[in-house]
């Protein structure tokens, strides 16, 4: 799997989003190992976290978010060779996916690329700055 620094993935997130307010990296490392696109679809086939049923305040998008963050940890350990933690993490949008709304979703670097993931139905976009607006990164 390829690799990618930590400054470059915070490169990749402030060039991306300039109001981006605090991107928090695993702080003891400084590389990510970097999955391809067909690698996080076949992650996100596998998890089950799409088809929990929501519920307003408690299995809400932070939930959903948390819960396929922690998963996909998981699965890269157990699943890939591994040399640095997976480029996969968490966000806090005030807009996703020309949605203007509050809202937590999850990220991933794929080929120095940025693409966030809707936890609730898996679909995946790769970030723009017209179209998402991040204020908090954690990986």
């Amino acid at each position: 799997m390829k690799t990618i620094t930590a400054l470059q993935v915070r490169k990749l997130i402030k060039d991306l989003w300039p109001k981006v307010g605090f991107t928090w990296l695993t702080p003891h490392e400084d590389k990510f190992s970097m999955p391809t696109i067909a690698e996080v679809e076949q992650f996100l086939a596998i998890s089950k976290v799409d088809q929990e049923r929501f519920t307003d305040g408690i299995k809400d998008c932070v939930f959903f978010s948390l819960i396929l963050h922690a998963e996909a940890k998981v699965y890269y350990v157990n699943n890939a060779d591994l040399k640095y933690p997976i480029a996969f993490g968490e966000v806090f949008a005030t807009k996703f996916n020309g949605w203007t709304l509050k809202h937590n979703a999850n990220i991933t670097i794929c080929e120095n690329k940025v693409y966030l993931v809707e936890p609730q139905t898996d679909e995946i976009h790769e970030g723009a700055s017209d179209m998402d607006e991040i204020l908090i990164v954690r990986m």
